[in-house]
């Protein structure tokens, strides 16, 4: 099998949707507005490769926002497929063959596995999930063991992209299951990568007309203190290209 074909194995058990799996720094569409706020997500990523063996004692995010096609899941993703290569590196070395990679990558990924089974030294895992998918997917396991391993998933893997972050439903129940996993992962240390449509300050705006305000200076706090936030401006990519 060659590295790609690995890749792309990584990318689709990891829940990264086709249209971002070819996404890369060197294909973003830079323009003279945006420049800046590439440079600070791509220095972001060499970071994360940098360090990338002692995950876990840290928890350093990244919070990208921004109007709607600017790039955000373009960004987040772009570090994301840096990463990947050097997972491929790292937890390739735990298996005798490719095949026997493929077969425990399937096995780690799978909602119906506890996290005591998925465990393994040094074994490396992201997982994306889009905010308003994500609960979608806990609302038809609800009640399930499978509700409660699809959590533990993104509440322990070593990366976790949370994308469009404010526009979940703005149910009590639904927050909650966000603000948790949110919690969950600053408690243990372990980053997330968000990207969304509003400023941390106007993601306050938004949920405190719908849930506790203790709880959301609490989301907000942790967001503030383990994230570098960066706005990124420009117009809407899609509405330009469809237009030429």
């Amino acid at each position: 099998m060659s590295k790609e074909d690995l890749r792309q194995v990584y990318l689709e058990l990891m829940g990264i949707p086709a249209k971002f799996r070819m996404k890369s720094f060197s294909n973003y569409c830079r323009t003279d507005c945006n420049k800046k706020a590439s440079e600070q997500v791509s220095e972001f990523g060499d970071g994360i490769i940098r360090n990338f063996k002692s995950i876990g004692n840290g928890g350093e995010g990244i919070y990208l926002w921004g109007e709607t096609g600017v790039g955000k899941t373009h960004l987040v993703t772009a570090i994301a497929q840096n990463l990947i290569d050097e997972m491929i590196k790292l937890n390739g070395k735990l298996f005798s063959s490719d095949e026997q990679h493929i077969r425990f990558l399937d096995f780690y990924y799978s909602s119906k596995r506890t996290w005591k089974e998925r465990q393994k030294n040094d074994f490396r895992s992201l997982r994306f999930i889009s905010t308003r998918e994500f609960i979608l997917s806990q609302r038809r396991l609800f009640g399930s063991p499978d509700q409660y391993e699809e959590i533990e998933l993104v509440n322990r893997c070593d990366f976790l992209i949370i994308d469009d972050l404010g526009n979940e439903e703005l149910t009590d129940w639904a927050m909650h299951t966000i603000f948790g996993v949110i919690f969950s992962r600053y408690n243990h240390c372990l980053p997330f990568w968000i990207t969304s449509n509003y400023s941390i300050s106007k993601l306050g705006e938004k949920y405190y007309k719908k849930i506790d305000e203790v709880e959301v200076k609490r989301l907000l706090s942790r967001l503030s203190e383990v994230c570098l936030r960066v706005e990124v401006p420009g117009e809407d990519n899609r509405l330009i290209q469809s237009q030429k």
